[in-house]
């Protein structure tokens, strides 16, 4: 018989190439670690900030004409730039000597210059006109007021006629924008006036809203929360009028920046945009979709069309400038019913590991050595730390967020005495608690309002000071959509809400959480924002489809689950409420909402930290975190070194077993209280202790990290070839699945590779005489109840039967075949259905494996 040649031809379709609007290219400092660009001048320079190459700190820069200029600081170790006049002027805060707090500075091209503060400790300037007038915000005496800064001296601005204002930008007619408390500091809304003439520009239909930024024809743009707060969408205010711009159809987005046009740019939760001719467009589908880059937040446009903000590229948060092509988009470009995805990268087959610094870990971080130094630094994705302890210890880790709780007062501090109002009480006027760590009828934290703007306005201020450090972001706790209020002795109260004098209700609540969420997100852009809430908040059933946890996702940049999946004891096997399956499910929901995540682990042994990075690598997309308790310097475990490259698809799961590959490997992972399985692997793979295998057992809640290397030597995988011809009695025949589409599994053994088949079923193959031998295990699927369906396998040979397995049924123990193909050119696989012919049975040829001279 001749060796047959098959020739199979594939036409591909491709769709016609995006149409690309916009160059982007990268203005951030070379080398630097991270950069923002936050203003963007008429003529195309720009001014953000950067961390430096150093780990030492983070600097305002400059770049102009392709030449990045340093603007240092004002002594201190970190500084900001966030706006640009015409002539060049710039402004934005920095530490002062010794760091002891953060001035906002006027840089006019020589050194920045402190502007002072109206008598408090800090100070921050956000913009300035083409006449150096500067605006800002700074502490007074006991609050916190906007100002104007002109001819060398710093005045109030005044409030909406509560006790908080702050402005963001002015005008070149001197016209300020901003936003501050009304009388009773209950919301807080956007204003446009002069110093002692602010307008209050209202809202959309919500409580709140704030203004970021007026253009010389006196339109401003900023946030709204719109009717029934269940939102914050971009405003234009014009002629009175304040418009919503939308959101792409999603509950969030934030303008940050208006050109003389009248053109708008900002961003909301799936990435940048630009608000043109009437319509919201996605920036990241105006640019090459082959440049790498993911277009997070637009800050700023000028009168040429440039547009200037921050995103990420190769997963490096990085400063852009976009250079129209051609013409603006127009509006029938403007995208609609999208579904924001996280982008999977190459990124999500390595580990970003996530270090949470508790007190144990102060021997590696109180003095530490340059190894130790540049060991963290290198294998230490993040850090979530506490102030002011490692306020002096960023110089050398920058990429820390530091600690603060949400809506948590200690009960030490002197606030409990000096603002009682900003705690929640019972009907009988009782202080009411976050219930965690509770003994003897109080608690480390009583519960804040967190419905009151002066409490907020504190929190923000707080926060602020915080940051000025050069913290990369907020690691916020008790992110509590639960309501979890006590009164000390873990009994849940719920506290009087002081807008009704009733008790408050649990949406009450939410609703206060949400917009207090919303305010911390927009009054800290480009900071990480990372939320410590529970992933299965809400009754069964609902949980985060609940419009207000929805909310709450939305104001993050990161959502942290605390013991991860590998540390949490309650989680157990199958699809139910508490399944390892349902807490993926939640990820991935997360994931389209494109926020990652943090799986944060306690302590665990060797065992455990391959059991919690196989759950990572199995949700991974580039951007999620993981890490344990166990980790050190000293103690590293060599699976957090892991590179797995592009993931293949996305996890798989069967009766327990989860399955994910990668370009360079793959993942596995057992269900807590499965019983134990034996997977039979594609090749030979290495585990973190550097054993090679090509088979594992996994004990139920036990997973495993596999690296290629390699194949068996002159092995072909049967289900690697194309089949000559190929008939099935019911479906289809699978490639390394059941024609159900699971895993192949065999009397309770798992196999990677072989052939879903059904009986009747016959596949040829055109060998050529090229190989020497088939191993093949046979039976009938696992799927299959025991005692029902049946099979006949058998293995023919150029027309000769050379394999007979006889009648099989469902849990009849599979057979191992092993059959010479010296010479052989046909060969054929053939299963009857053993005379029941009631087409139940899946029958399997696994791990069917040809070793061949050549092919």
């Amino acid at each position: 018989m001749r060796t047959r040649l098959l020739l199979i031809a594939t036409m591909f379709c491709l769709g016609a190439p995006a149409q690309v609007r916009y160059s982007v290219a990268s203005v951030g400092p070379t080398g630097s670690i991270s950069s923002t660009i936050f203003a963007l001048g008429a003529d195309g320079s720009a001014v953000g900030t950067a961390e430096l190459p150093c780990y030492c700190g983070t600097h305002a820069f400059l770049y102009k004409s392709g030449v990045i200029t340093d603007l240092a600081t004002l002594g201190g170790a970190d500084s900001t730039a966030v706006a640009i006049n015409g002539s060049g002027q710039i402004v934005g805060h920095s530490r002062i000597v010794n760091d002891t707090s953060v001035h906002g500075f006027l840089y006019s091209g020589t050194t920045p210059a402190d502007l002072g503060t109206l008598g408090g400790g800090d100070s921050f300037a956000r913009g300035i006109n083409n006449n150096g007038q500067v605006v800002g915000y700074s502490d007074t005496f006991g609050a916190r007021h906007g100002f104007l800064y002109s001819a060398g001296a710093m005045s109030d601005i005044g409030t909406l006629g509560g006790t908080f204002s702050q402005a963001n930008a002015i005008n070149s007619a001197g016209q300020i924008a901003g936003v501050a408390s009304l009388a009773g500091d209950i919301v807080v809304h956007a204003f446009v006036g002069n110093t002692g003439a602010l307008t209050d520009l209202g809202t959309l239909g919500g409580s709140a809203s704030g203004a970021v930024a007026v253009n010389d024809n006196g339109q401003v743009v900023g946030y709204s929360n719109t009717s029934g707060d269940t939102a914050v969408h971009a405003f234009l205010y014009a002629n009175g009028h304040m418009s919503d711009l939308g959101a792409f159809g999603g509950d969030f987005s934030m303008a940050r920046g208006i050109n003389a046009n009248g053109d708008v740019v900002g961003m909301t939760s799936t990435g940048a945009f630009l608000y043109t001719n009437g319509a919201m467009v996605d920036l990241n589908k105006a640019i090459d979709p082959a440049s790498g880059w993911e277009l997070k937040d637009a800050t700023a446009i000028n009168a040429a069309g440039q547009i200037a903000g921050y995103g990420t590229l190769n997963g490096q948060t990085a400063a852009f400038l976009l250079d129209p092509l051609t013409q603006p988009p127009a509006a029938g470009s403007a995208v609609t019913g999208t579904a924001p995805l996280e982008t999977l990268t190459s990124a999500a087959g390595a580990v970003n590991f996530e270090k949470y610094e508790y007190p144990d870990f102060d021997v590696y971080t109180d003095n530490p050595t340059l190894s130790q130094k540049q060991f963290m630094g290198d294998h230490f994705y993040r850090m979530s730390v506490f102030s002011p302890y490692f306020d002096q210890r960023l110089s050398w880790f920058p990429r820390a967020t530091a600690y603060i709780i949400s809506y948590g007062i200690a009960n030490a501090d002197p606030l409990v005495q000096q603002h009682p109002e900003w705690i929640l009480h019972d009907a009988a006027g009782n202080l009411l608690y976050i219930p965690f760590n509770c003994s003897g009828g109080t608690c480390p934290h009583y519960a804040a309002n967190i419905a009151n703007p002066a409490f907020r306005a504190w929190w923000i201020s707080n926060a602020q000071t915080v940051l000025a450090h050069g913290y990369q972001g907020i690691w916020l706790d008790d992110v509590n959509l639960d309501f979890l209020v006590s009164d000390g002795n873990s009994n849940s109260v719920p506290p009087i809400d002081d807008k009704t004098g009733q008790p408050m209700t649990q949406d009450a609540w939410r609703t206060y959480m949400d917009s207090y969420l919303e305010q911390i997100r927009y009054s800290f852009p480009g900071t990480v924002m990372e939320h410590n809430s529970i992933w299965y908040a809400d009754t069964d059933g609902v949980r985060d489809a609940n419009p207000f946890i929805e909310r709450q996702v939305a104001a993050s940049d990161v959502i942290h689950m605390e013991r991860g999946i590998g540390s949490d004891p309650g989680l157990q096997g199958g699809t139910g409420l508490w399944g390892v399956s349902t807490v993926m499910g939640y990820i991935d929901r997360v994931h389209a909402k494109n926020k990652p995540v943090t799986l944060q682990d306690f302590f665990l042994d060797a065992p455990g930290q391959e059991y919690s990075a196989a759950a990572y690598f199995l949700i991974s997309a580039g951007r999620d975190t993981t890490g344990d308790r166990t980790s050190t310097p000293d103690n590293w475990w060599p699976g957090y070194n892991v590179n797995l490259g592009l993931p293949a698809g996305p996890r798989t799961y069967n009766t327990g077993l989860f399955q994910r590959r990668f370009e360079k490997g793959m993942v596995l992972l057992n269900d807590p209280g499965a019983p134990a399985t034996v997977v039979s692997l594609d090749g030979i793979y290495t585990r973190p202790d550097g054993s090679m295998i090509s088979s594992v057992t996994l004990a139920g809640k036990q997973g495993a990290l596999l690296t290629k290397a390699g194949l068996v030597t002159g092995g072909r995988w049967l289900s690697d070839l194309n089949w000559l011809s190929a008939t099935n009695g019911y479906l289809q025949i699978q490639h390394d699945v059941s024609t159900n589409g699971n895993i192949l599994t065999l009397n309770g053994n798992r196999y990677l590779k072989g052939l879903g088949a059904h009986a009747n079923s016959e596949i040829h193959y055109d060998l050529g005489g090229a190989c020497t031998s088939l191993a093949v295990t046979v039976g009938i699927d696992d799927e299959v109840p025991a005692g029902t369906g049946s099979g006949d396998f058998k293995v023919v040979i150029d027309g000769v039967t050379r394999f007979d397995s006889g009648h099989l049924t469902g849990g009849s123990p599979a057979r191992a075949v092993n059959v010479d193909l010296t010479g052989v050119e046909d060969l054929a696989l053939i299963v009857t259905d053993g005379g029941f012919g009631n087409g139940n049975s899946h029958s399997d040829w696994a791990g069917a494996f040809l070793s061949c001279t050549s092919f």
